[in-house]
């Protein structure tokens, strides 16, 4: 497959994923849904902005403790000459 053909299917499936995806939104509730409590606004900030910045902090955190820190650099050059003790 060429290059911009890839490009296309790439396009055209994330597209459709997105379409088909988001259908189930379009639904119709239920006739004995009950209706809710409306959340205010700083619930809604709480939930959709705080959630998923304590998740990446937390995950940011443990990966910090988490990581190996076994790093040996490697030893200095010296200053001496290896020598062999033969010759080819």
């Amino acid at each position: 497959m060429k290059t911009p053909t890839r490009i296309l299917l790439m396009l055209v499936m994330t597209a459709s994923t997105v379409v088909l995806g988001a259908a189930s939104a379009f639904a119709d509730e239920p006739a004995n849904w009950e209706g809710g409590e409306d959340q205010s606004k700083l619930t809604l900030l709480l939930i959709f902005v705080g959630g998923p910045i304590a998740l990446g902090l937390f995950l940011t955190i443990f990966a910090l403790v988490t990581s190996r820190r076994n790093y040996v650099p490697p030893p200095a050059p010296t200053q001496e000459i290896a020598t062999t003790s033969g010759h080819h």
